[in-house]
Parts: C-alpha cells; sequence; structure tokens
C-alpha cells in the first residue's frame, strides 16, 4: 500500500512538470513607468495623447520594442508591445501617473 501511495505521489509531482507553461521573462515589469511623469508616478497635470504615445514609444524603443497603441478611453491608453513582428506584450498606460501594467 505505502509502495502505490508513494508511486501516486509521484506521478502527482513530477507529472507536473511535464505540463508547467514556460514562463517567459515579463517584458514589463511590476510597476514599471515610463518618463512621462517622473520616477514617483504623479504628474502636474494629465500628459496629451501625443505625449503619452511618444513616451510609452521611447520606453519600449531602449529594448528595441515598438508599440501600437490599440485606445485610449479617459486617462488610459492600452497598447500593443512587439518585438519584430512578434507580440510579445499588451499594456496599460495610465495618463495621469506615467505607471505602465502589463495586461497580458
Amino acid at each position: 500500500m505505502k509502495i502505490l501511495m508513494s508511486a501516486i505521489l509521484a506521478s502527482l509531482v513530477f507529472g507536473a512538470y511535464a505540463f508547467a507553461e514556460d514562463v517567459k521573462e515579463n517584458v514589463t515589469p511590476f510597476g514599471a513607468t515610463c518618463r512621462l511623469c517622473g520616477e514617483y508616478g504623479y504628474c502636474k497635470k494629465e500628459a496629451k495623447h501625443e505625449e503619452a504615445v511618444k513616451a510609452l514609444e521611447k520606453y519600449y524603443k531602449e529594448n528595441d520594442m515598438s508599440v501600437v497603441v490599440k485606445k485610449k478611453e479617459g486617462r488610459f491608453m492600452e497598447a500593443e508591445v512587439y518585438k519584430g513582428d512578434e507580440l510579445v506584450d499588451k499594456v496599460v498606460l495610465d495618463c495621469k501617473t506615467g505607471k505602465i501594467r502589463s495586461i497580458k
């Protein structure tokens, strides 16, 4: 009985590795901010759409990535981040704070 339980437990533990998803490094780390509003994430006034797009493009261009803005709603902007032709992240930029959040 102990051998059977050990075999079942071992298959569950080692079987989980076979189905584990390959975790890639985050393109956009948690708490990332673009230089739109400074280091602490507070703008005295909300950035205009064009300023926010340029700041987001500049942030990702440093890592050889490009940005395609999909929509702007209120103070938030949703964009897709590409490395070459591959979609690597979807992000939301808060134009009031400059904070970038990955939503992928």
